[in-house]
């Protein structure tokens, strides 16, 4: 997901499958790796979308967009996406409104709390982009939530 080939946070796909063996999960776990601006989806395939402290590594804003396309993309006509970065959450909030999206919402709270919100509203299919630690619970940060309705 990110522009080198080297995980920075160390979340192998191994080690993301040996949690879901542990959390007893396995048979609704896929991991897949790919690049966030090529999703290997095809449209309207998720109900939710979370991407967490993973797009802001994508230095050009034509790529920030290309990925937020994707997720525009794959996500379901009534969908939810969580989306937790350090920067451009303004950019992507207006990114979002521009695109069609409804019900767009910035937090300053500690992505756990915005996380937990959004699983609560869902049973479904679930797709992750990017990074996903202990980090998360302990910093607080802006995150744009928002329903796609169109």
């Amino acid at each position: 997901m990110l522009p080198s080939s080297h995980d920075q946070a160390n979340n192998s796909s191994a080690a993301a499958l040996s949690n879901a063996v542990t959390e007893g999960v396995t048979e609704r776990v896929e991991v897949k790796t790919a690049d966030m601006r090529q999703l290997p989806f095809p449209e309207n395939y998720f109900d939710v979308v979370l991407s967490s402290w993973a797009i802001h590594n994508l230095e050009a804003e034509t790529d920030r967009k290309k990925a937020l396309d994707e997720i525009i993309r794959v996500l379901k006509p009534i969908g939810l996406v969580v989306l937790a970065d350090i920067v451009y959450q303004v950019e992507y909030a207006k990114y979002f409104k521009l695109h069609g999206m409804t019900n767009i919402q910035l937090h300053n709270n500690a992505i756990q709390d915005v996380i937990l919100k959004a699983l609560t509203l869902i049973h479904y299919s679930l797709f992750v982009v990017g990074y996903f630690g202990e980090i998360g619970n302990l910093l607080k940060i802006y995150s744009a939530e928002c329903r796609r309705s169109f």
